[in-house]
């Protein structure tokens, strides 16, 4: 499968912005994956609609991490994501997280906000079982806030599609004027 990762690479005409969405590409072609965002220096790695799953997942951030990488934003939306990535998603230090389309509950999403460290724009978009919006991503905006104070203070922002319109509404009131948070 390493022939077909460097060809995928090869495919993106600027390496440091890698765009693998909806390759098919696996838990088994992570570790090829790994070797190519290392070599190259990646700072983007999009993995949107690739069924790569927890194990997958895992397999890419502790490998990241061990080779202290440079990747600031990951989209791993619709990669068949559980609550089991949440605190590997929360701990992993990539600050741009796109995390919608998958499979976490309320409980995975409460984990992901206590344990964020770097995080300052995260994505949610449409998680499965995710039902109490509102409070949710109130919990994770407070996280982006306080992370955000951390890191010279930068502009946190949080996309916030799949609320209802009173859920926006509420968070907006309770948030923007408070935090001075910019919304998607």
């Amino acid at each position: 499968m390493y022939n077909n990762i460097y060809k995928l690479f090869q495919k993106t005409p600027i390496q440091t912005s890698v765009d693998l969405h909806e390759e098919n590409l696996t838990a088994s072609d992570v570790p090829d994956i790994c070797k190519r965002v290392l070599k190259n220096k990646v700072s983007e790695l999009n993995l949107k609609g690739n069924p790569i799953c927890d194990d997958g997942l895992k397999i890419l951030v502790e490998t990241l991490q061990e080779k202290n990488h440079s990747l600031r934003s990951l989209d791993v939306s619709d990669c068949s994501l559980t609550d089991d990535s949440a605190r590997i998603l929360a701990l992993s230090g990539i600050p741009i997280l796109f995390i919608g389309w998958n499979c976490f509950t309320v409980k995975g999403i409460e984990i992901f906000a206590k344990e964020s460290t770097q995080l300052s724009i995260c994505d949610l978009e449409q998680n499965v079982e995710v039902k109490n919006g509102g409070y949710l991503f109130k919990q994770v905006e407070d996280k982006l806030k306080e992370n955000n104070e951390q890191v010279n203070k930068k502009a946190a922002t949080i996309e916030r599609k799949g609320m209802t319109e009173d859920q926006e509404q509420e968070v907006d009131a309770n948030s923007q004027e408070e935090f001075g948070f910019d919304f998607c």
